[in-house]
C-alpha cells in the first residue's frame, strides 16, 4: 500500500522560505523549553506532581524512571507532552501514590535529571493539559539575508504560522507512515507503535491539505463553506458567511481556519474547501480509509498557528529567539519559515 503513495512531499512555505541558514541544536542548551501549566496546584492529593529539568533524555524514559523510583506501574506516571530528547526541557509529570506519603524527590536527581519542584494534586496529570510552551532557542553560524529574516519575524508576530506537524511526527525519512499502511493492511501492532502509526496518519493528511491551502494563498483567507475552531478549544462551527465581527475576530485570532484531522464521517466543510480536502482524501485513500476504518471520527485542527510574546535577536553570527506556543504546536513550524538548518527540522 505504501508504494501507491508518495510520501516525499515537501511543504510549503507562507513567507517566502527561509532567508538564513544556520545550525541548529549544536548543544542542548540551544532549545529549551518549558511547560506552563496554566492553573494552581491543591497542595493535597493522591497524585504527586514534578516540574523536572532533563537532558539528552525523552519523555518516555523519564516516565519509566519514575515509574521504578516510587515502584508504580508504568500507567500511574502521566506527563502533559513529548518533549525533545537533544535539549533542555523542563515539563511537569504526576505520579499516582495512593496511600502513600513517599514525596522524596533528591534521590531521583542526578547530573542529567533535576526535580524543579514538587506537589500533590487531587487529580491526575492529563495529556495536553497545560497551558503553553516556552521556548528559548539559539541558532548559530547565521548566514544570509537577515534583513528579510527580520521582515519574516515580523510577519509571524502578527500574523502566526502555518500549523503544520512538525517532522518528528513522520519518523527517520517518514517511516512512520509505511507502518500506517502497515496497519491499515492488516498487520498487528504493539499498543504503542499503533498510536505512533496512526497519529503519523492524520497528521500527514492535515499537512497535505494545509499545503494545498497554501499553494492556493488562502490558508489564512476566508473560504465560503471553511470551517472555523475557537482559539484554545476543540470547538469548532461553519459560519454561513463571514460577517464584520467574525472578520475581525479571525483577525485577532479569535477563531482559526481548520483543516480535517481525518476520521469517520461527511466532512463538516462546503464548497471550495470541501473539494480540496476531498482531493487530498483520495490522493491518499491508503490512509484516510484505514482511519476510518479503525474507528476515529472526524476532528478539525487549526490551520493557523498563534506566536504568543515573540522576541529575536541577531549578535554575531547567532540568531536567538523565544516565544510561547499552544500546547500540541511545534516550535519548528516557526523555525522552517525563517531557516534553512543543518539538519531537519
Amino acid at each position: 500500500m505504501s508504494d501507491a503513495m508518495d510520501f516525499t512531499r515537501g511543504f510549503c512555505f507562507a513567507y517566502g522560505g527561509p532567508a538564513i541558514s544556520g545550525i541548529f541544536k549544536s548543544k542542548f542548551e540551544d532549545f529549551i523549553v518549558e511547560e506552563e501549566l496554566g492553573y494552581e496546584l491543591s497542595g493535597e492529593g493522591e497524585h504527586l506532581y514534578l516540574y523536572i529539568e532533563k537532558k539528552d533524555q525523552n519523555t518516555g524514559y523519564i516516565q519509566q524512571r519514575l515509574a521504578q523510583y516510587y515502584a508504580v506501574p508504568m500507567k500511574s506516571v502521566s506527563y502533559c507532552g513529548l518533549k525533545d530528547r537533544q535539549a533542555v526541557t523542563r515539563q511537569w509529570f504526576s505520579v499516582h501514590l495512593p496511600g502513600k506519603k513517599n514525596d522524596e524527590v533528591e534521590g531521583f536527581n542526578d547530573e542529567l535529571t533535576t526535580v524543579l519542584k514538587h506537589h500533590r494534586h487531587n487529580r491526575k496529570l492529563r495529556l495536553g493539559a497545560h497551558k503553553h510552551n516556552r521556548f528559548i532557542i539559539v541558532l548559530r553560524d547565521i548566514q544570509g539575508d537577515r534583513e528579510r529574516a527580520e521582515q519574516q519575524l515580523h510577519r509571524i508576530a502578527n500574523d502566526g504560522v502555518p500549523n503544520y506537524f512538525g517532522s518528528q511526527r513522520f519518523g527517520r525519512d517518514r517511516g512512520n507512515l509505511a507502518l500506517a499502511c502497515d496497519l491499515f493492511a492488516g498487520r498487528h501492532l504493539k499498543k504503542r507503535l499503533r498510536s505512533i502509526a496512526i497519529s503519523s496518519a492524520r497528521s500527514y493528511v492535515f499537512n497535505c491539505v494545509l499545503d494545498e491551502r497554501i499553494k492556493r494563498h488562502n490558508w489564512d483567507q476566508w473560504l465560503d463553506g471553511d470551517v472555523v475552531s475557537l482559539s484554545g478549544c476543540n470547538s469548532f462551527f461553519v459560519p454561513p458567511t463571514m460577517d464584520a465581527q467574525l472578520a475581525q475576530r479571525l483577525t485577532e485570532h479569535d477563531v482559526h481556519l481548520t483543516a480535517p484531522l481525518w476520521g469517520r464521517g461527511e466532512l463538516p466543510s462546503k464548497g471550495e474547501p470541501a473539494a480540496i480536502e476531498s482531493q487530498v482524501g483520495q490522493e491518499f485513500a491508503g490512509l484516510t480509509q484505514g482511519l476510518e476504518t479503525i474507528g476515529l471520527d472526524q476532528q478539525r485542527r487549526a490551520m493557523r498557528m498563534s506566536v504568543a510574546d515573540l522576541a529575536w535577536q541577531f549578535e554575531d553570527d547567532c540568531l536567538s529567539l523565544s516565544f510561547n506556543l499552544a500546547s500540541g504546536c511545534f516550535a519548528t513550524a516557526l523555525l522552517r519559515e525563517v531557516i534553512k538548518a543543518d539538519k531537519p527540522l
